[in-house]
This record gives structure tokens, sequence and C-alpha cells, in this order.
């Protein structure tokens, strides 16, 4: 019997995610997903863009700003850039199946200048007509050319109905790495540039590096950032690992470049994180 390679080892037969893009006028590209859960359990994470989601079957669950928040069937769910978050599939649903946008800063801020660094009050809305745009994007995604074709459109329009409409509950945000701690900001930059080193990116380098404790660095910057110095080191290993898997390069030596101990290891961490193993990921994206 033929043993299975890390990416089907880590594949759910339940679980399942597909993925197109979107190009924007502006040359910008806008990752779309299409996803279908019964065992995906996501941790607490960020990400560098907007996501814009809508619940087409099931419902879900998320902890955001330390509330437990329920998505289901016709739900809107909007998670601004860099806020953490979690999502399962809520208790006797059994499933969740959703579509996703990951909207770039820069496609919001064409909406309106000023809604670059803005979140929604509730992370959960109701709108039939960005629901309607975001269906139309499912069918993208699963292949419908024509539906392609008009994606743009339907990405505009679901975006701009966002800022129009439920603005009266946006509050804007400071600029938060201007006000964390400095051992914060050290730490933080030492995982940024040299993610791809054990040695340099270890708790007790980054103690050293910082002049403090690893209990304190460890308390300090989870309370400033919202994740543990690791878990903020394997969403940084992960992001670049998604840029070189859109390259083409192997799935082994993208591990070992970004940090992983093997490709099983970055399989692993990538389906927790992405809920879509480096593997499938790469063959979506290449497709596009």
């Amino acid at each position: 019997m033929s043993e299975r390679t890390p990416d089907e080892a880590a594949a759910s037969p339940r679980d399942r995610a597909e993925l197109a893009a979107v190009r924007m006028a502006s040359g910008t590209a806008v990752e779309l997903m299409r996803s279908s859960y019964r065992a995906q359990t996501f941790p607490k994470h960020t990400h560098e863009f907007f996501t814009i989601g809508l619940v087409l079957r099931g419902a879900g669950t998320l902890w955001y700003r330390g509330t437990i928040h329920l998505a289901r069937h016709g739900d809107i769910v909007v998670i601004p850039p860099g806020e953490v978050h979690t999502g399962s599939v809520a208790p006797g649903a059994g499933v969740l199946e959703y579509v996703a946008a990951h909207v770039p800063r820069e496609v919001v801020a064409g909406c309106d200048d000023q809604c670059d660094n803005v979140d929604l009050e509730s992370p959960v809305v109701l709108d039939v007509l960005v629901a309607s745009q975001l269906r139309r994007l499912e069918r993208a995604v699963i292949g419908d050319r024509a539906a392609l074709a008009a994606s743009e459109e339907a990405l505009t329009t679901a975006v701009g109905r966002l800022v129009d409409r439920h603005r009266r509950g946006v509050v804007s945000k400071p600029n938060d790495r201007a006000a964390e701690p400095r051992v914060v900001h050290i730490a933080r930059e030492l995982l940024e540039d040299c993610y791809g080193d054990n040695d340099q990116t270890s708790l007790r380098a980054l103690s050293l590096r910082t002049g403090v404790s690893p209990f304190h660095l460890v308390r300090v910057f989870t309370r400033s950032v919202g994740l543990s110095p690791h878990q903020y080191l394997v969403q940084t290993r992960i992001r670049h690992a998604t840029k070189l898997l859109a390259n083409g390069l192997p799935c082994s030596f993208v591990a070992a470049v970004t940090g992983f101990a093997d490709q099983s290891h970055l399989t692993t961490q990538f389906k927790r994180y992405l809920g879509i193993t480096p593997a499938s990921y790469q063959r979506c994206v290449r497709a596009d």
C-alpha cells in the first residue's frame, strides 16, 4: 500500500476549499475562496486584508474582540485587517459553507479614501444586496465564466455597499503599531525579518534581543498584538509561503526556506490557518 503525501494526510474528506482570483482595473488581485467545512477549526489569527464572506449553508461561530458571534445562512461576515479572530463550525450545525473575498486595503480605500483603516462594530451584518453580489462571486469560483467576467463589478458593488450603508457603525482605529511597547516592536521586527531562521526567532533569542525575560516578553507581546510570539511567527511564515507557492516553487523547498521543520509540518500549519493544503492552494492559484 502506498504512503499518503503530507497534503493527503492533512486533508479531511469532509473539508474542502476552492480558490479563484479577480483582477481589478487597478491591477490589484482579490482572492476568492469557496469553502465547505465540517471539521475545520481556525485558531486565533489575523489577515492583512479585509475578509468579506457570506454563509451559504449551515452556521459558524467566531471569536472577535472578546465575544463569540454566530453567523447563520445568509449572514455576511466582515473582518478588517489586523483583527485577531477565530472560526469554526457552530455546535450542532454539522457544516459551514461560505464564499469569501480577501480584499486588500487599497480596494476598500478606493470606495472612500477614509476607509482604509476603519471597521464595523459587529463582524456579522445583514444586507440582501451584498449577499446577492457575493453569490455571484461564488459562481465565479466554481467555474461560471460569465460570473467570473462580471466578478469585478460584483465585488465593487459589495464593497461599496458595505462602506456606504454600514459606515454608521464604523469606528476609526489608530495605528496600533505606533503605540506598541518597544520590546514588542523589536520582537515583531525580528520575527518578520528572520522568520526562516529558527535560531533567531526562538523565544530565548527574542528575550536576549529585547532585554526582558521570556515570560515578560510573551505576556507583553500577547497583550499588545493579540497573538503570542510563536503564533505570530507561524502566521508570518505562512504568509511568505503563500507567495512562494503562487510562484510555483515546490512545497518541500517552501517549507525549508520559511522555517518549517519539513513539508509535513508546513502542510499541517497551512491547513490549520488557511483551511486548504499547500498543494491544493498552489494548484488553484497557479491555474488562475
